[in-house]
């Protein structure tokens, strides 16, 4: 199993003995030095088509950086044995919880959706109905919140998926609060978070159906230029 601080702090020491900075290590593998600065404190890894750039530019091999040290020529074979191992354990792991996750989400998009019409299946008070969207809107957004885990894993980011976490963990706080008689808002307060996020991730895919949509239309212009 590769260790991830193990690998950065190598990182670090490699990069420092070339005399290399942070940003200019970032600007010769074209990412930013915040990139650079979560590898070598193990918050994450590099992508692995950054592998072979990066051993080139410190002068190691893959199996000294997935090891996090270097290895002497007589030991290379044995480390590279126990080096594969672990590659085939952590992408066991990582398929397995990937599966895992997957078969939550789908569960919690349709529990969500259904308590999102479940109101206007059935006659529920106006509170009973305000709880049943905004609990449907919270197991959507926790499968958006998953999917967003994985692909900012995928893709060195978190924000995007601490936002959705962060509103539906301050939502449960609140209505915890409420049923215990700790605070007496009404439920449109105490569920204001929870719509909130929903409100600002559609703010944010129609930022992202706008910014193709132009996209699309500024390379449709450039090809009749061309033409």
């Amino acid at each position: 199993m590769m260790d991830q601080r193990k690998i950065g702090i190598f990182i670090a020491t490699c990069r420092k003995e070339k005399g290399l900075t942070q940003e200019q290590l970032g600007e010769l593998l074209g990412v930013t030095n915040k990139s650079i600065s979560k590898w070598e404190t193990g918050k994450s890894l590099p992508d692995p088509s950054l592998y072979k750039p990066l051993c080139d530019i410190l002068e190691i091999n893959l199996i000294e950086l997935f090891d996090g040290e270097r290895i002497a020529e007589d030991k290379v074979v044995e480390k590279a044995d126990q080096v594969i191992v672990g590659l085939v354990e952590d992408s066991h792991k990582y398929h397995t919880v990937h599966l895992i996750a997957k078969i939550c989400s789908y569960l919690f998009t349709i529990f969500g959706i259904a308590l999102i019409f479940l109101p206007s299946l059935i006659s529920i008070s106006q509170a009973g109905m305000l709880i049943s969207i905004s609990i449907g809107l919270f197991l959507l957004l926790s499968s958006i919140s998953i999917k967003f885990y994985f692909w900012g894993k995928s893709h060195d980011k978190k924000i995007q998926y601490e936002g959705i976490g962060f509103c539906s963990g301050l939502t449960l706080l609140l209505v915890a609060l409420k049923l215990t008689g700790n605070i007496d808002w009404s439920w449109l307060w105490v569920l204001s978070p929870i719509w909130g996020c929903a409100s600002l991730l559609v703010l944010m895919l129609a930022v992202l159906f706008l910014a193709v949509y132009l996209k699309d239309k500024k390379d449709q212009r450039h090809k009749k230029e061309e033409k």
